[in-house]
């Protein structure tokens, strides 16, 4: 991942960034579905068990972080509350949990994960871009 977001960080091109790190995220995933479901998995134990409401977060902080990162060239053409809806709402579709719905629901994976990942990624950032010209 440091690799990649290097390469990423390169570019002013908010696109290519977003969809550089779903591919990454949906290639991290695939790599250690085994680890990573079971992190969901006990994330969603600790989570039950403390009642949810109030509690900080079990998980999440480095896909944050990356898709911070990757919406960088945005911080002056939006508002911070926008670009933290966008962050949000990328954090839906990008990393383990998107995945898991493609494959274990929509019998998806692969190739074709990767590309709805990207596509679900570049229409909500197109959808924050359009809304924040209006």
């Amino acid at each position: 991942m440091d690799e990649l977001l290097t390469s990423v960080a390169a570019s002013d091109d908010v696109h290519a960034r977003v969809a550089s790190l779903a591919v990454a995220l949906r290639r991290l995933a695939e790599e250690h579905d085994a680890e990573l479901r079971e992190m969901v998995r006990a994330s969603l134990n600790r989570s039950a068990a403390a009642g949810a409401v109030g509690m900080p977060r079990a998980r999440g902080g480095r896909r944050l972080d990356w898709i911070r990162m990757s919406l960088e060239p945005l911080r002056e053409r939006i508002s911070a509350e926008r670009l933290e809806r966008l962050t949000d709402c990328l954090a839906v579709c990008l990393g383990i949990d998107a995945l898991m719905v493609l494959r274990d629901i929509c019998g998806v994976s692969g190739e074709k994960a990767e590309e709805l990942m990207v596509w679900m990624a570049t229409t909500i950032l197109d959808r924050a871009l359009s809304e924040a010209k209006e």
